[in-house]
Order: C-alpha cells, then structure tokens, then sequence
C-alpha cells in the first residue's frame, strides 16, 4: 500500500499538524516550567547553604565569617559616608567556671540567653555575632559618640545576663574592648587587634 495514493484531508492534515505542534509546545513549556523550578530550588537551596555557614550553630547569630564580611562592608561604607566604626571585642569573665562547676551544658545555656540578649533589638548599623568558645564581637558605624555609648551599654547589659540552670542563677559578665576607625586604626586587621588588646586590658585591670 502507497500511502502517497491515499492522501490525508485537508482537514485531516490540518488536525495532525495542530496536534503536533501542541505537542511540541506542550514539551518545550514542560523543559521550561522544569528549567526553572531547578533554578528556584537551586538557588533556594544555595541561600540556605550560605545561611547555614554563615551561623553560629550553638546560639544561631552570625559567626567568625559573617562578622569578618560584615566588617569589610561596614568599613567601606564607614570610609564613604565619612561615619566611623566601632569594633567591639567581648570575653566572658566566668564561663570555664561555669562549664567546670555545672557542666557543658549549663555553660550552652548561659552562650545562647547572652547571645539573644546581644540580638534582641538591634538597629541598623549594628552588628553582633560570636567568634567561638566564650568570644563575641560587635560592630557598629556611627556619627554621634552616644550612639556608641548607648550600644556598649546594651551589650555590657547582656553580657551580665541570668542564666537559670536547675535552681541556680548563673551570671558570667565580661570584658569589652574598643577600637574606632579612624582613630585607632584604618585597616580591619587594626581594628579588631586594638580591639583585642583593649579588652584583655579590660579583662585585667576590670
């Protein structure tokens, strides 16, 4: 049989080649709908990556690398605007005390109600987060010297912050160190040495 001695009808034909082209389209929207539900969930997935790594897992504010970004922006911005920039380096006073007398889990708790205290109501331009161990640091561009003042004073607050494990009340306290851009430094590597020092000074001579 010769399919070409039996030709499709008009309408036949135009059916057959609507219905392909549907078709067609049909595959290309679906390639394109997955295209980008891969790209959305890729990117959704690379956000939380960079979020996670980003956090400190024991009391969830930004850890060493997020403060080490923040500070590269907020010094540039500092330099732009012609603010200066407080860096601000924190130690607990009596967290191995705390961990040796009542144990690891007691010393978890006091980290995470420090560092929600340091977090709740932060403003604009400020910027915690903890380094490691029993280590927090802080940053914050600034005009006026009371603006300054008023963010010490919130952090030194949290730092004297209760803790209640079991029946007992626990307060670590700490020390605070501060280094201004321009004045005590230009670079970030200044900074937060000055930052350092003028906090085991403090942790010294209290």
């Amino acid at each position: 049989l010769n399919l070409s001695d039996h030709p499709l009808e008009e309408g036949a034909f135009i059916a057959l080649s609507l219905a392909t082209a549907i078709a067609g389209f049909l595959v290309i929207a679906t390639g394109a709908v997955s295209f980008f539900i891969d790209e959305g969930t890729r990117k959704n997935s690379y956000e939380k990556l960079l979020k996670m790594a980003m956090t400190d897992t024991m009391t969830e504010i930004p850890n060493r690398y997020a403060f080490m970004e923040s500070l590269e922006q907020q010094l540039q911005l500092a330099k732009e605007s012609g603010e200066q920039l407080a860096v601000i380096g924190m130690d607990l006073n009596r967290f191995k005390d705390i961990n040796d007398t009542y144990g690891h889990k007691a010393g978890d708790e006091v980290l995470k109600n420090v560092a929600n205290a340091m977090k709740a109501n932060l403003r604009p331009k400020q910027f915690v987060a903890r380094l490691g161990g029993d280590e927090f640091a802080a940053c914050i561009r600034f005009r006026e010297r009371t603006e300054l003042d008023q963010f010490l004073l919130k952090l030194e607050t949290s730092l004297y912050t209760e803790t209640v494990h079991e029946v007992t009340s626990l307060v670590s306290g700490g020390s605070i160190g501060v280094a201004c851009f321009p004045e005590d430094g230009e670079t970030i590597d200044n900074l937060r040495n000055n930052a350092d020092l003028a906090m085991y000074r403090a942790k010294i001579h209290p």
